[in-house]
């Protein structure tokens, strides 16, 4: 079984942003932008009252959703903006809290990303198979496989004589290609099951199937198996080009960084990017220039 991935969450969120132009919001679809996003938002918050969906908005706002707090909403209007830009096709957010936001507007589930992916992805099984390409475009196919093309091959060039025999070679030759369609099929779309264990600063790939040991374990996901916690000091960057390249989570009164946005592998919770208040409240004794400025 594979698991969904980031990527996999930005695209089911485009293709329902592509029917809901044609559903009941077509209006703010059709001409997006972020007085309309942050508008429709305090519309469809005003019906909602699913646990997730609303720490979402607390989240991505600052404050909690109430009737009344639209006019609060109306100073944010900028927040909508990297939503915006993500439903038009114009960048690529990585910011989970983003997207999460973004499938709450066109109604995209499963939601938020944690549990779209745990979610087993779904793989469309082809129509039209050809032996031949499977066999010579596929390195890693057992050699009992290229035996049976071998085999194959040579009963088709056989000549028998008599009817009965050519009524036996053509049963063969049926049987054979159904045999290569099943194991072919069932060595491509049935890889062994992967999960990814947390193991002090970093994932490792481990069988599912392993005694856990303690250790946080998670459906293997393409996109978070590089996450690595970063031990900060006196020459770590945390900024380039006025832009943050650390995430960081809160774990009692201590501030864990990340190479990269997705989930704090042991709270599960939505890793932030960095900030300078961050870095001057938590790390100015590292005496390093961007933590001090």
């Amino acid at each position: 079984m594979i698991n969904n991935t980031l990527n996999d969450y930005k695209k089911t969120i485009r293709e329902k942003f592509e029917l809901e132009k044609n559903g009941s919001h077509a209006d703010t679809f059709l001409s997006l932008s972020r007085a309309k996003l942050r508008k429709l938002c305090f519309e469809l918050f005003q019906n909602i009252s699913n646990t997730d969906d609303l720490k979402i908005f607390e989240t991505f706002l600052g404050f909690p959703f109430t009737l009344d707090c639209k006019k609060k909403l109306n100073d944010e209007t900028d927040k909508f903006r990297p939503i915006e830009k993500f439903l038009k096709g114009e960048s690529d957010p990585t910011d989970i809290t983003t997207l999460n936001m973004a499938a709450i507007l066109v109604d995209s589930t499963p939601r938020p990303y944690l549990k779209f992916s745990k979610t087993p992805k779904v793989f469309t099984k082809p129509e039209n198979i050809v032996i031949d390409t499977i066999i010579d475009n596929n390195a890693e196919i057992p050699e009992t496989l290229k035996k049976w093309k071998e085999t194959s091959r040579k009963i088709k060039i056989e000549k028998e004589s008599s009817g009965k025999d050519k009524k036996k070679l053509k049963l063969i030759i049926m049987v054979s290609i159904i045999i290569f369609i099943i194991v072919s099929l069932a060595f491509i779309y049935l890889p062994k099951k992967r999960c990814m264990e947390w193991q002090e600063d970093h994932y490792e790939i481990v069988d599912c199937q392993l005694e856990n040991n303690g250790l946080v374990r998670v459906p293997y996901d393409q996109s978070q198996i590089d996450l690595r916690r970063i031990w900060p000091c006196d020459t770590t960057t945390f900024f380039k080009d006025g832009k943050a390249i650390l995430w960081y989570c809160k774990s009692g009164k201590e501030i864990e960084l990340y190479n990269k946005p997705g989930f704090d592998p042991v709270f599960d919770k939505p890793l932030k990017a960095v900030t300078h208040y961050i870095l001057t409240t938590h790390f100015s004794h590292l005496n390093n220039p961007q933590a001090t400025n």
